[in-house]
């Protein structure tokens, strides 16, 4: 079966150094995948060779099976929303929108009416003569999704898209966008360096460290079955219990079973940290000379400092991992 995008092997160099290696993936028609890594770690980079502003220096980019490596931008049929939102201030959001397909020469009674269409699909109906000063920062972003949506692209490239947002309005938007893209079951890569944002909103994603990619999965898989440290720390708080040359063994620190009084396999240790945090609390405990960190929900049982509690760690939470 075709994919629907096709990544094969693309490098990209600058003053020689690679800064993407030889990077390979593919996708599903309506898949959302976020590249997920580090600042300078590569991935706007392959963004912009699927964009088609950088050409790659070896390797391919395949689109529904065609080589489009070296077609220009304006001929890909792929769209991009950038962290800034690159609105024209100078036109209202009907004229944002409708931007692109006046560019094309499309006749003016369907440019507004696919308008109209989207203005609904993002919830900003009765905006249309609004500038960009006039709106919020959410506003703004739902815009230029519209914006980017209206040409019906093979594929949506999202660029750090809440990365300008406050806490509260970059969970609203991971929803909304999320919410969107199934409706419109648009083909989407998402870049960020964000891993809650990747794993809110990801069918698949791809870690990437010094243009290469590490790990590709979906989100649960790449928490719970991390293959090497990389990852298992990338993707969340861990706990090293054990180390050999080439592989260490870690456990995640909800995975933990915790008691108050002894249990049979459970192992006395002890509260030196105690961090409340809302929904759950986390503690510190030292554990046979070890400190392990553990978490638990807020209407859960809770301990104090100083306190002798017994832990359990279950053979099937263990997790072996490669050294990076």
């Amino acid at each position: 079966m075709m994919k629907h995008l096709e990544i094969q092997e693309i490098v990209k160099k600058y003053n020689g150094k690679p800064v993407v290696n030889h990077v390979t993936f593919d996708m599903n028609l309506g898949e959302f995948v976020s590249i997920l890594g580090k600042s300078g770690s590569g991935k706007t980079t392959i963004l912009k060779m699927i964009a088609g502003t950088i050409e790659p220096d070896s390797g391919g980019i395949y689109l529904l099976g065609k080589e489009i490596s070296r077609v220009p931008t304006q001929k890909r049929n792929i769209a991009m929303v950038f962290q800034e939102y690159l609105l024209f201030p100078h036109l209202n959001v009907a004229q944002n929108i409708e931007f692109s397909l006046k560019v094309r020469g499309i006749e003016k009674n369907e440019r507004t009416k696919r308008m109209f269409e989207l203005l609904e699909l993002v919830q900003l109906g009765g905006m249309e003569k609004r500038f960009p000063h006039e709106l919020s920062g959410g506003q703004k972003q739902r815009v230029a999704v519209a914006r980017a949506l209206i040409s019906k692209p093979d594929i949506l490239l999202l660029d750090e898209p809440f990365s300008s947002l406050d806490f509260n309005l970059r969970n609203e938007m991971c929803s909304f966008i999320k919410s969107i893209q199934r409706e419109t079951k648009t083909t989407t890569i998402m870049v960020t360096h964000d891993r809650e944002e990747a794993m809110k909103i990801s069918d698949r994603i791809v870690i990437i460290d010094e243009g290469n990619i590490v790990q590709i999965d979906t989100p649960k898989g790449l928490y719970n079955n991390p293959t090497n440290m990389f990852t298992a720390e990338f993707m969340g708080d861990v706990n090293i219990l054990k180390r050999e040359e080439e592989f260490s063994y870690m456990i995640r620190p909800e995975a933990m079973s915790v008691s108050s009084f002894r249990k049979e396999g459970f192992n006395k240790s002890k509260v030196v940290e105690k961090t409340f945090l809302g929904s759950s609390i986390h503690y510190k405990i030292l554990w046979e000379n070890t400190f392990l960190n553990i978490s638990g929900m807020n209407n859960s049982e809770e301990y104090s400092l100083g306190q002798e509690i017994y832990i359990n760690l279950p053979d099937e939470k263990i997790i072996k991992v490669k050294h990076c």
